[in-house]
């Protein structure tokens, strides 16, 4: 399996993607972390686009690809092996929550096939189409421009083999955060996570975020442990 994510060269984006692939060598032994350097984008009018362009250079690489490949956001924090998801039937696999912002496109994967290749290609055109027309309702409604393509790519495309797979274990973010578990896989440090965890003031977690220690502690764990 391949394992790719986009990096866009900001001080703290070098932080997570430390973090990264630090947990990536701990939890998955001899798996590479292929790093997509994409040229800082310019200042956007709303900080919702920026997720445009690391979402096309990762997904045109995985459209090249003749291999498995997994797809993932930089600020993730592995806590297992997710190479066993290819033991599964799919040509593409997403992560969904139980929200009205149902998917999240942190992590996914694509095997090398027909199918796989035509809903890429279908999912880049329709997140050009947005990312052109966008407004905040996207936001609103989908958390995202590509997550509001992923969505009208599946109901475009029905008879290609999608499969959902439960943030809590494979893309633990914002909405499920109080069920992670020993099961979860993956830990998606964004929203109120991410400043807790990059926090270097040493400023005591807020009240409301108690329940975040363990996560915080564990990710502060891989900084600076080498790549």
């Amino acid at each position: 399996m391949r394992l790719i994510t986009a990096f866009f060269g900001s001080k703290d984006y070098h932080r997570m993607l430390d973090v990264m692939c630090s947990s990536v060598k701990k939890h998955m032994p001899g798996q590479t972390t292929e790093i997509i350097t994409v040229p800082e984008p310019p200042a956007p009018d709303d900080k919702h686009k920026l997720t445009y362009f690391g979402f096309i250079p990762a997904a045109i690489e995985a459209l090249a690809s003749l291999e498995d490949i997994a797809v993932a956001d930089l600020d993730l924090m592995f806590r297992g092996d997710i190479r066993n998801v290819f033991s599964y039937d799919f040509d593409i696999a997403v992560t969904v929550r139980d929200h009205h912002m149902k998917y999240n496109t942190g992590l996914w994967f694509a095997r090398p096939t027909y199918q796989a290749k035509e809903f890429i290609k279908q999912w880049i055109d329709n997140t050009h189409r947005i990312y052109k027309n966008y407004t905040i309702d996207v936001v609103h409604r989908w958390g995202g421009i590509d997550q509001q393509a992923l969505a009208e790519t599946i109901e475009q495309m029905p008879t290609v083999n999608v499969l959902q797979l439960p943030c809590h274990i494979w893309n633990a973010e914002q909405t499920c955060w109080k069920q992670i578990n020993e099961e979860t896989k993956v830990i998606h440090i964004k929203s109120g996570l991410r400043p807790l965890c990059l926090d270097t003031t040493g400023a005591q977690i807020p009240i409301k975020h108690k329940h975040l220690r363990k996560i915080i502690e564990e990710w502060q764990t891989y900084e600076n442990t080498g790549i």
